[in-house]
């Protein structure tokens, strides 16, 4: 995996590749990288656990609607067919991933997270965010 090249897709400062990858060589989850030619296209991070989470799914704008973010829930649930069960959490907000992961069979648990998190934007500025998830459970 390229790291260098995942890193320079992102806001300065934002370091989401090389966090994941390094969590990825601990053991700690598999960092899910769609492609297309050179191009990183799309990507997720699935946790391990005793419920496997997925995490940060995310397609490029300019490539949603073409299959990608379900190739990366396809590698996500067979990395997790183990656990028998795979979890996601899902913007109250996100109604369009919401409706992907419910498509998929991926049922609400009435479970809600509020998290307040720092993000960088694409000139390198730190912003805070608070987000609302239900996690979302699939059996597999």
């Amino acid at each position: 995996m390229d790291v260098q090249v995942l890193s320079a897709t992102e806001a300065p400062g934002a370091d989401i590749a090389v966090k994941q990858f390094a969590r990825q060589s601990r053991g700690e989850s598999l960092y899910l990288v769609a492609w297309i030619g050179k191009d990183p296209v799309g990507s997720g991070e699935l946790l391990f656990g005793a419920t496997p989470e997925l995490r940060n799914l995310h397609v490029n704008e300019d490539r949603r609607g073409q299959g990608i973010g379900s190739a990366l829930l396809d590698e996500a649930e067979r990395s997790s067919a183990g656990a028998g069960v795979i979890s996601v959490g899902v913007s109250v907000e996100n109604t369009g991933a919401r409706q992907l992961y419910e498509r998929r069979g991926y049922l609400g648990t009435g479970s809600f997270t509020t998290t307040t998190y720092s993000y960088f934007d694409k000139d390198g500025v730190e912003h805070e965010a608070t987000e609302t998830d239900e996690q979302l459970l699939k059996t597999l």
